[in-house]
């Protein structure tokens, strides 16, 4: 049986557990002095993080702007390419046209020139 102090009326063992309890309750508050501590020192390091990636992220969306001009340009290039090969495309076609039509022209200027008599040959 426990022993019962007269003058507050506590025995031994209810002493005893006030003191763990006292004992818990300052660990509890050490833990959660630490635990702020932390929270405020990952708040801060996740707010450091943030702004380097933000401006990270501005960089990027920088060179991705310039890439996107340079397409641009590209794409307007490439499409002035694509008329001029169409405009050299109806060229060749008509050059070809003539050159066969100067073919057929000569063949039948050549086939005259076989049919006329040489004048040295009417001398003789």
């Amino acid at each position: 049986m426990a022993s019962k102090n007269r003058r507050t009326g506590t025995t031994n063992a209810s002493r005893a557990m006030t003191v763990v309890l006292e004992d818990i309750r300052s660990q509890f508050s050490v833990f959660g002095e630490a635990l702020v501590g932390l929270r405020e020192t990952m708040d801060r390091r996740f707010a450091e993080l943030g702004e380097r990636m933000d401006a990270r992220f501005a960089v990027v969306d920088r060179r991705f702007e310039q890439v996107d001009q340079r397409f641009d340009q590209v794409g307007h290039r490439l499409g002035r390419l694509e008329g001029d090969v169409i405009l050299l495309k109806a060229a060749v076609i008509e050059n070809a046209r003539d050159i066969r039509e100067m073919r057929g022209t000569l063949t039948r200027i050549e086939a005259k020139l076989d049919e006329k008599v040489d004048r040295s040959e009417l001398v003789r």
